[in-house]
């Protein structure tokens, strides 16, 4: 065969091979797919609860004229892990990629391993929160016992 066939056509296997490859598999996408919500439901779960944070937050600051001496230091590490809790799912939040932004840029192993490097992270968030909640209603209950000691 001439030449001129031959180099026009393995250009073109060579595209079409090129292009294959860029494909995710319908496997791949729904792994991806699956993780993704799966890393969304901890947020979901736990968003709500930010308006807790904040009432609490709120709560707690009243309390700062008629905070025992006992209690002070529990007192300021409540308010700060309330914040640190909120800081912490504002950033995760403001810092996550979408999946289909992903999907251009990366291949399959890398957006895997964003998504479960992002659940790890969005269940420490989860984790600071609700352990932030607990803690604060905990310091509150304190305090009004001590308060009606005095």
């Amino acid at each position: 065969m001439n030449l001129r066939i031959w180099i026009p056509l393995f250009a073109l296997l060579i595209g079409l091979g090129t292009t294959a490859c860029n494909q995710r598999s319908q496997e791949e996408r729904e792994k991806e797919t699956v993780l993704w919500y799966e890393m969304m439901e901890v947020h979901d779960e736990v968003m709500p609860k930010i308006s807790e944070v904040n009432r609490l937050s709120r709560s707690l600051k009243k309390y700062r004229d008629t905070i025992p001496y006992i209690l002070t230091s529990e007192y300021k590490k409540a308010l700060t892990d309330l914040d640190k809790a909120e800081d912490g799912m504002m950033e995760w939040m403001s810092e996550l990629q979408q999946l289909e932004e992903m999907r251009k840029t990366k291949n399959h192993e890398e957006i895997m391993a964003y998504l479960k490097e992002e659940k790890a992270k969005i269940e420490q968030v989860s984790k600071d929160i609700l352990g932030s909640i607990a803690s604060a209603e905990y310091t509150k209950v304190r305090i009004n016992q001590r308060n009606k000691k005095r």
